[in-house]
């Protein structure tokens, strides 16, 4: 039998040493050895083969971007925060583009072929979400890029309700855009599954009231958060697959 690629004597996850044969794009065998010919071979011996890494928490639309307007002088959140609302309003979106498909470039070339990251829906000129949709379909078929919308500024942070309501309208926009409502910080498991459970609770209220606020909306949805937090021991399921949405 001919094989497209032959990989030899790669090391796998487990210990083993083995070749991997591949033909028609999917890997075709795992064994030790593979006798076979091949258009291609290459020497793995001494080298991890694996599966591609995966980056399940990431925001694209801030990388590539350390000292631009300045350096985090403090090293803390609250001003890398700031900073971000700095560059927010100075980036273009072309700049996002650019610095995202180098990114991109650079995590294909160390195995990364899948990214689950987060875009500020709270940009007033929306080209965020615009640059990111655009970068997720240059990459189509060699990385999988999904996005989620994260409004930056905050649901309830901001002192207006006509600023809750414009954040509320840029994650409807977003979702018909092909992006969803994410939780910050999600995890697929383990302790910090109440935590996911909660800010879900809250994307779910705002999105039913995207646009048209409720007196009680603020109530209802803490009220429904903990709720879900009072449950999450006994609640199965996968996390991950109602958190990632292209």
């Amino acid at each position: 039998m001919t094989f497209d690629i032959l990989v030899k004597g790669g090391t796998l996850p487990d210990g083993r040493i083995a070749d991997v044969a591949i033909a028609d794009g999917k890997i075709a065998a795992v064994e030790a050895p593979i006798d076979a010919e091949a258009g291609e071979v290459v020497d793995a011996a001494g080298k991890l083969v694996s599966s591609p890494f995966v980056d399940p928490h990431f925001h694209m639309d801030a990388t590539l971007s350390y000292g631009t307007p300045r350096v985090n002088a403090s090293g803390t959140l609250l001003e890398g925060i700031a900073l971000w609302g700095n560059l927010k309003a100075l980036q273009t979106r072309e700049d996002i583009v650019a610095r995202a498909l180098t990114y991109c470039r650079q995590g294909v070339t160390k195995g990364l072929l899948a990214i689950r990251s987060h875009v500020d829906v709270t940009d007033p000129n929306f080209k965020t979400v615009e640059a990111l949709l655009e970068v997720r379909e240059h990459v189509r078929g060699t990385l999988d890029l999904q996005l989620v919308a994260l409004p930056q500024d905050g649901w309830f942070r901001a002192d207006s309700r006509a600023s809750r309501v414009r954040a509320w309208n840029a994650v409807a926009a977003a979702e018909r855009q092909g992006g969803r409502v994410g939780e910050h910080g999600a995890c697929a498991g383990g302790h910090r599954l109440g935590h996911c459970r909660a800010l879900d609770a809250y994307a779910g209220e705002l999105r039913a009231c995207a646009g048209a606020p409720r007196p009680d909306r603020r109530r209802t949805a803490r009220a429904r958060a903990a709720r879900m937090i009072g449950d999450r021991a006994s609640t199965g399921g996968d996390q991950s697959a109602r958190m990632l949405a292209h």
